[in-house]
């Protein structure tokens, strides 16, 4: 559904904040920005328990944007048109059965090459 994703693609998804609880046994080296601190309740001179909570995080993560039904066709459209030729090809070509050469007219390689030397030197002259 396109609904569910927010116009802007690249706002990310916030996450809540942390709740931090500690209960300290002693509160002599204790340094607590107040800000930070939401609640401090001392049970005792010597108890302490304190309540921190943290900022939202925002994470920005890769959503889909409305561009991507685009990349979808152009790549099944590449991907149909290289098929399509080799598949027309398989189905179109006609089957040959090649034909049985003489016995006379093979001839070895050696032939063939010396042939083929000789042609050069009879151009050239």
């Amino acid at each position: 559904k396109w609904t569910e994703y927010p116009p802007d693609a690249n706002h990310g998804v916030y996450v809540d904040a942390a709740v931090i609880s500690i209960k300290l046994p002693s509160v002599q080296n204790v340094t607590i920005l107040p800000n930070s601190v939401t609640s401090t309740t001392y049970y005792s001179p010597n108890v302490c328990f304190i309540r921190i909570h943290t900022e939202s995080l925002l994470v920005s993560l890769a959503t889909p944007d409305f561009s991507m039904p685009y990349n979808v066709i152009c790549l099944v459209s590449t991907v149909v048109s290289l098929a399509f030729g080799p598949i027309h090809n398989l189905t179109t070509r006609r089957a040959q059965i090649p034909k049985k050469e003489d016995e006379a007219s093979k001839k070895s390689i050696i032939t063939r090459i010396k042939n083929f030397f000789s042609r050069k030197k009879e151009k050239k002259e």
